[in-house]
């Protein structure tokens, strides 16, 4: 099955999403991410990442075989493909590449802040009644 991502972004003040299908693996798979059916406004950086496996500095699990892209990406665990376009876990407040990247809004200007929301799909919202 899979579960529902939202990420809400804020870039130069203004708040932009992405909706994902999402699954994570477990260990023996290194946490692969699986995701699919974007939707939002923000738009998809983060589906070049799906079939990529965890990554950190001291376990280089990305598909780039040339550089550890944990170690270049500011230092925090993601799922790295070759290495990323959208890197939410990179340094807040630094350009470039170390940073907070989304790079459908800009490949170079961090996110200022950025929240990731799961929801079971089936989730039925309560009513009052």
């Amino acid at each position: 099955g899979y579960t529902e991502l939202r990420i809400d972004l804020v870039y130069q003040g203004k708040s932009y999403y992405a909706i994902y299908q999402v699954s994570i693996g477990d260990e023996s798979s290194n946490y692969r991410l699986t995701l699919s059916g974007y939707s939002g406004d923000a738009g998809d950086s983060f589906s070049y990442n799906s079939g990529s496996d965890f990554s950190t500095p001291d376990r280089d699990n990305d598909k780039d075989a040339r550089r550890n892209c944990a170690e270049i990406s500011g230092g925090g665990g993601w799922w790295y493909n070759a290495c990323t376009q959208a890197n939410l876990n990179g340094k807040h407040g630094v350009k470039g590449s170390q940073g907070m990247i989304w790079e459908a809004l800009n490949p170079d200007q961090p996110v200022t802040s950025y929240e990731m929301k799961l929801r079971n799909p089936d989730y039925e919202q309560l009513s009052d009644n």
